[in-house]
């Protein structure tokens, strides 16, 4: 990923890189999505934010989309933080606008019914990913979480301005 020197972002983007999403591909295959978009995931995330005494992320619209774009292809096809079109966190930020000096990408899922933001928020702090979360660097984020009839992925990409 795409990082600066001189941001806390690094630490938590090479977090990520060494806990890619697992999951079977076959296993998301589904009829349909039960719900998409933000899903509350955004409020979530913020509230673990707050616990860290770190301003809540804004919305940005080009990392929602890519954040939105990405949960669609994992949910569909399983695929981890390089899309299943070759894609990474930092060519689908830039696709869809986003110019800040950094980004990083968390991203979860299983299989069940039942899961929500919090189940999301819940096994990022289980591990390394949990450093998203105490990064007071970055502003902005796109946050998404969303399930199908087999299972559930939440992503969340966030940079600095």
């Amino acid at each position: 990923m795409t990082t600066t020197s001189n941001n806390k972002l690094v630490s938590w983007a090479a977090a990520t890189a060494v806990l890619p999403f697992v999951a079977v591909p076959a296993m998301f295959a589904s009829t349909g999505l039960a719900h998409a978009g933000d899903g509350g995931m955004l409020a979530a995330a913020n509230a673990e934010r707050a616990k860290n005494g770190c301003p809540a992320w804004v919305m940005n619209p080009g990392l929602q989309a890519a954040a939105q774009s990405h949960a669609d292809d994992v949910i569909s096809t399983g695929t981890g933080h390089t899309g299943s079109d070759g894609s990474t966190p930092d060519s689908r930020a830039a696709a869809n606008g986003w110019t800040g000096a950094s980004i990083g990408e968390i991203q979860v899922g299983g299989m069940g019914g039942g899961a929500t933001p919090q189940t999301a928020i819940s096994e990022w702090m289980k591990d390394g990913h949990k450093l998203a979360f105490s990064d007071c660097t970055t502003t902005d984020a796109g946050a998404v979480f969303q399930t199908n009839d087999v299972g559930w992925t939440a992503v969340i990409d966030a940079g600095a301005r």
